[in-house]
């Protein structure tokens, strides 16, 4: 839904903006104004995503839920403890989200695929690693999520290996993994297509 932005200036700005524009800058004066109004309609969005509980990457158009599954959004924050899954026990707390009315208003979330999750891995980012995994500095972005109290903890993805297990992020060391049991115990985020 789009918002009309009207704008009032003063005599002397738009004496200055016709000066301009006789001068052969309207080229530049309008793409300035379309920058400042693309400015506000990003900071807008970003804005309203926030306060919703959501984020939209802007690099992938991915829309990321901003805190895990079992916990809340109080408006600004995570709040509680994010809940661990099995695989399958992850895709259907997915399910059970889906049914149960969604997040944000929207009701078509899923577990992301690993190449999506991989999407969320930032070098050189790392908090509360310790030696776990000794020389690795990764984690996601940190304004984003606030997932766990443990941020080096493995989440699931949809992705199958070609063993039929499941394959999952380790956040801290940056890697993905496609070793886990099914029966493992891991974090879950989710995503939708924008």
């Amino acid at each position: 839904m789009g918002k009309i932005i009207q704008f009032e200036i003063s005599d002397e700005l738009a004496v200055q903006a016709k000066k301009m524009i006789e001068q052969g800058w309207a080229n530049s004066l309008q793409n300035l104004l379309e920058e400042s109004l693309r400015y506000y309609a990003e900071s807008t969005q970003l804005e309203e995503e926030a306060q919703a509980g959501v984020w939209t990457d802007p690099d992938t158009g991915l829309m990321w839920m901003r805190h895990s599954l079992g916990q809340t959004w109080d408006g600004s924050t995570a709040q509680g403890k994010a809940m661990e899954y099995s695989w399958e026990e992850a895709n259907e707390a997915v399910l059970a989200l889906n049914n149960n009315g969604g997040f944000a208003g929207y009701t078509d979330w899923r577990l992301p695929d690993i190449d999506v999750l991989k999407t969320l891995v930032i070098e050189n980012k790392c908090h509360n690693c310790g030696n776990y995994y000794s020389g690795d500095n990764y984690s996601c972005p940190d304004a984003l999520f606030k997932p766990t109290e443990r941020y080096w903890d493995s989440y699931w993805s949809a992705s199958l290996a070609d063993d039929g297990e499941p394959w999952s992020m380790h956040f801290c060391s940056g890697r993905e993994d496609d070793g886990p049991s099914r029966s493992c115990r891991f974090y879950v985020r989710v995503v939708r297509a924008r």
